[in-house]
């Protein structure tokens, strides 16, 4: 939702992309060797799986698009246990 309500995105991450994103973060826990994705793994891996699933300002921008994303994510609170 944070990328679909993003002054600067013009197009917002879809549903599909946030399935993706799940689907990355799990397989970058399993190249840490661990079972299960955490929030740590989503953060990682987050800017490269939407960079080109969002619009910045019209245009298809990965390098602005990874900064925007790199903002979100840093405005955004980590579950933590």
């Amino acid at each position: 939702a944070a990328t679909r309500s993003h002054p600067e995105l013009t197009v917002g991450a879809s549903p599909r992309a946030t399935v993706s994103l799940l689907h990355v973060a799990r397989a970058h826990a399993v190249v840490a060797g661990r079972s299960h994705a955490t929030p740590d793994d989503v953060q990682a891996v987050a800017a490269a799986s939407f960079a080109h699933r969002v619009s910045v300002a019209g245009a298809v921008d990965t390098v602005a698009a990874r900064r925007v994303i790199a903002s979100i994510l840093a405005a955004t609170p980590v579950p933590r246990p």
